[in-house]
């Protein structure tokens, strides 16, 4: 058997094995040609928007995971950046307890190796020397310091008497102004080279 084809393409084909056709037969047969040729177009059609669309979804999708790889990396980033500056304000504050416990050492250090008349007159000087209004100041010292305090007082004209005071801890004085009194002792003079420390971090957080 022989078969006659009317229409092939890569969908599928039209054959037949009649070699002899009426004119009625003729017509249907155009039509069904026809019929498998718009067939074959719109399957041609149709594969087209699949291909497109197919290629829109690879580029959409290739484009959504470079954003998303883009914002991966920048909050890594991000966060990388925050534990690298706590890491480094532990260090800094580190750094800084151990400058200040090497300062707080030093000042002791010095303090001990200081006659307790030349650290007292030295630091109330100090004190007194930051006062706005530095009229009328007396500075108070324990007896046993009086003697040796006055001596040195006598040759500056910062305060205008030395007054004896049991109440005044050995190694501290005490200066009295018109408006107030002023401690002078060892561990606030510690407190102020510890703030000093403190300010210094924070200025440079």
């Amino acid at each position: 058997m022989s078969l006659f084809s009317l229409f092939s393409d890569n969908h599928g084909f039209l054959a037949t094995d009649q070699l002899v056709y009426t004119a009625d037969q003729l017509q249907d047969l155009q039509n069904a040609n026809t019929m498998a040729t718009a067939l074959a177009a719109a399957l041609a059609d149709q594969n087209r928007i699949n291909e497109t669309a197919k290629s829109d979804g690879f580029n959409a999708g290739y484009e959504k995971g470079k954003q998303q790889a883009k914002e991966e990396y920048r909050l890594a980033i991000e966060q990388a950046t925050i534990e690298l500056h706590k890491t480094y304000q532990c260090d800094v504050l580190a750094q800084r307890d151990a400058c200040a416990s090497l300062a707080v050492d030093i000042v002791r250090k010095i303090a001990g190796q200081v006659a307790p008349a030349d650290w007292l007159f030295a630091e109330a000087s100090t004190a007194a020397g930051e006062l706005i209004d530095q009229t009328g100041l007396t500075l108070r010292v324990h007896a046993d310091h009086f003697e040796s305090v006055s001596r040195r007082v006598a040759g500056d004209r910062l305060f205008d008497r030395v007054v004896a005071d049991e109440t005044i801890a050995s190694d501290a004085c005490r200066i009295d102004t018109r408006y107030g009194t002023i401690e002078v002792d060892l561990e606030t003079q510690i407190d102020r080279v510890l703030s000093l420390f403190a300010k210094g971090t924070s200025d440079n957080g």
